[in-house]
């Protein structure tokens, strides 16, 4: 029936005190989807069978919360804690100090002292909701816990999603969330989210793998449906993303999308001379070699403008996709509306999040990361391979652009038909064909991207002027 499909997420699901009988139902019926188990604050140490219940959950990972470890260093009982966990077999254990403050030095000690024996889980963030840390604070307490030898580090919510992540009325900073991603890997965080609204933004947002925790344990099925897409909230955005069909979500917003999620081609033996090849020969090798699993990337820009032609020429209905950051200048929605009608095609179009204004000043990474980077893995899911308008000439970054060659960033394979043309040769067939294309090379602008990131000038020099700054991230 529907094709099988798989995700790396966590399911970090949180206890209240639910009996060993409870926990035989919950693991018969949805142990498979759960990765660990957290007693939440002090439950276990009341539970009066908790020995019987740690036999009924002995195949899972057991947490003891992080409330009781504050507890426990308030009073100065740590070595017995650590005697306590092992005399129980536990493996891991969770550091925090949501509650109880616990000098940053002290909690650093804490976590590496811990890893020496136990799996360490750190928990960062008040539960104060009227506490509100920086996105700057966030960051560097996380990776430093990771760095001090914590295996995951786990953002604060509390239950009820009212704390930490998520403000006091329950909205959740979507901001910093993004920034954690960007600067700390999902892959390190599990984002606390106890309601199903955090879950399917979580997904939607991060894709199936992203990690999540304090998971009710019946909400532990209702979760995997929403991660594989068979819940309404998320089946647009997971099951049916793709032309294929069986498509996936990126797993990150922040990073090339998992080898997991697509079938590519790597024994393809190059022929030796392909660096030699024509630009139409390159396009058409790549038709050949990859049906219905290659694409054109199209920034509607002058190099996109003869590769359409070229495209089009070789396979009348070949794959073309855009990706439409919301801040695209009206000329290239002008030419976008005209390339379709021209080539009688529909481009395929892949679309960002919404993103705070006046985000690409304060936040660069983290803007292109959202409306571009992002989109680009999702567009990449089905292919084998994708063609670009790169050119040796336009930057040092691309001056040793294949034009054929494997995308270790993306892992599917990458043709650059013009690496070795110059603007010249781009007006000299677009002027013989007399082809569409954007206006706003007519207005001084070699290079286009956003109106708020690109500005008239040779080259790339109009891109992100005034900063450093000169790839957005899709080509890097």
């Amino acid at each position: 029936m529907l094709a099988s499909r798989s995700h790396s997420g966590l399911t970090h699901v949180l206890d209240k005190g639910l009996g060993p009988r409870g926990w035989e139902d919950v693991l018969e019926v949805s142990g498979d989807y759960i990765s660990i188990v957290k007693l939440g604050w002090g439950t276990a140490y009341v539970t009066r069978n908790l020995e019987r219940k740690l036999a009924v959950l002995r195949e899972k990972p057991v947490v003891i919360g992080g409330t009781f470890f504050e507890a426990v260093y308030a009073t100065g009982d740590l070595d017995e804690y650590k005697r306590w966990l092992s005399g129980l077999g536990l493996t891991h254990v969770e550091i925090s100090d949501g509650t109880v403050d616990i000098p940053r030095e002290r909690k650093l000690e804490l976590i590496e002292d811990f890893a020496r024996d136990f799996t360490v889980l750190s928990e960062v963030g008040s539960k104060d909701s009227s506490v509100e840390y920086t996105a700057e604070e966030w960051i560097t307490w996380l990776n430093e816990d990771l760095a001090a030898g914590a295996w995951k580090v786990i953002t604060e919510a509390r239950e009820g999603g009212t704390a930490g992540i998520f403000d006091s009325a329950g909205g959740m900073r979507t901001e910093l969330i993004g920034e954690i991603a960007l600067e700390v890997g999902p892959t390190n965080v599990i984002f606390e989210a106890p309601s199903k609204a955090a879950q399917s933004w979580f997904v939607k947002s991060f894709g199936p793998s992203v990690n999540l925790g304090n998971i009710p344990p019946d909400e532990v099925i209702p979760l995997e449906t929403l991660r594989l897409g068979l819940r309404g909230d998320t089946m647009k955005e997971v099951l049916l993303d793709t032309r294929s069909g069986v498509g996936q979500a990126a797993a990150s917003a922040l990073g090339a999308a998992p080898s997991s999620l697509r079938r590519v081609a790597t024994t393809l033996q190059l022929p030796p001379d392909v660096e030699t090849w024509a630009a139409e020969r390159i396009v058409a090798y790549a038709l050949e070699q990859f049906p219905g699993r290659v694409a054109l990337a199209c920034s509607f820009q002058k190099e996109e403008t003869v590769l359409l032609d070229m495209l089009f020429a070789a396979q009348p209905n070949a794959r073309v996709f855009a990706i439409d950051t919301h801040y695209l200048f009206p000329e290239t929605r002008e030419l976008w509306k005209a390339i379709e009608a021209h080539y009688d095609t529909t481009i395929e179009s892949f679309a960002g999040g919404p993103v705070e204004d006046g985000l690409w000043e304060k936040n660069p990474d983290l803007y292109l990361a959202i409306t571009k980077v992002e989109p680009l893995n999702r567009a990449l899911l089905d292919l084998d391979c994708w063609i670009t308008g790169i050119r040796r000439d336009q930057s040092p970054t691309r001056a040793d652009a294949a034009k054929l060659a494997w995308d270790d960033a993306h892992e599917l394979w990458k043709a650059n038909p013009l690496a070795d043309w110059t603007d010249d040769d781009c007006w000299a067939y677009i002027r013989q064909r007399g082809l569409p294309y954007n206006a706003l090379h007519d207005q001084g602008y070699d290079s286009i991207g956003d109106t708020h990131s690109t500005l008239p000038g040779k080259g790339r020099a109009g891109r992100w002027a005034g900063t450093e700054r000169t790839e957005c991230g899709l080509h890097t």
